[in-house]
């Protein structure tokens, strides 16, 4: 897709071209990555209630089509609604009540991401987990559990989702070593043609953290 260069209406319409040869009366392969593609999307554009409103929508479908047997399906997935039900969390329409339940909700696949049984979905359950302890306004555990998503990440060579603990973790350090870490973090992505470091990191690693 096109996030990496900073252009999600163009994401967007090749999502669109791609899925208008498929048909819609049931739900393939395709389809979850339709769904995979256009929730990032939503995500990168800051629209997180928007997000967690599509993939809710969309899990019913997702869920009888049997697909998310197969493990690196149903970590995505898990993923990808956590991550929508972070994001959602500062949208200003809600009631605390809501944003109560969202964070709940995110927590709740965090877990079952961990008791996956795989490197990669322990390490985005602590990803996710960082998050909901931002949003508790919890910095000290974030960054404990972004410590620990990034040494996994480093381990098994997820350079971006390490480079995005990083980042997350220097921004809630602040000061002089947060600040050498967002560098780091933003040198490694811009190395691979990201042109908005911090707009990638909020569609993988949502939660309260400071602007930078």
């Amino acid at each position: 897709m096109h996030l990496a260069a900073d252009a999600p209406e163009l994401a967007r319409e090749e999502v669109r071209q791609g899925m208008s040869r498929w048909a819609h009366d049931a739900f393939h392969a395709q389809h979850s990555w339709e769904l995979y593609a256009s929730g990032e999307i939503d995500l990168y554009e800051g629209h997180g209630l928007d997000a967690w409103n599509y993939v809710v929508e969309r899990w019913t479908p997702l869920r009888r089509s049997m697909l998310m047997r197969i493990q690196a399906v149903r970590i995505e997935a898990l993923y990808l609604r956590a991550r929508s039900a972070l994001a959602a969390v500062g949208d200003p329409s809600l009631t605390p009540a809501k944003r109560a339940s969202l964070i709940r909700f995110a927590e709740r696949d965090a877990a079952k991401l961990g008791r996956e049984g795989a490197a990669w979905g322990r390490a985005l359950a602590q990803l996710i987990l960082s998050g909901a302890s931002t949003v508790r306004s919890n910095a000290g555990e974030a960054i404990t559990r972004l410590q620990a998503a990034e040494a996994v990440f480093e381990n098994i060579d997820m350079g971006l989702h390490a480079a995005v603990a990083r980042r997350r973790r220097g921004q809630l350090l602040g000061g002089p070593a947060g600040e050498l870490l967002v560098k780091q973090a933003d040198g490694w992505m811009t190395s691979q043609a990201i042109r908005n470091p911090a707009r990638i990191a909020a569609m993988l690693a949502p939660g309260t953290f400071a602007n930078s």
